[in-house]
């Protein structure tokens, strides 16, 4: 499987941690995740998780809907 490159992978945790779950499936967010191998998923994931002290928009619901694609059921 392929994966996105850093840069990619750097503006979508830029967007979702600054917007939420709100950009989670905008057309500009689905064909960049699109991209993420399940390794990156789980990396955005624990990212966010690390970050949410800081940044209001990580709520339960975006960590949620990222979590479901990490393991697959919703990719």
């Amino acid at each position: 499987m392929t994966s996105a490159a850093q840069s990619t992978y750097d503006a979508v945790l830029w967007v979702l941690r600054t917007y939420g779950v709100a950009r989670l499936t905008d057309d500009w967010m689905l064909p960049r995740l699109a991209e993420f191998s399940t390794e990156q998923m789980r990396e955005l994931h624990a990212a966010l998780i690390r970050m949410r002290p800081k940044y209001p928009a990580i709520t339960d619901e975006l960590l949620s809907a990222i979590e479901g694609q990490t393991d697959g059921t919703d990719r």
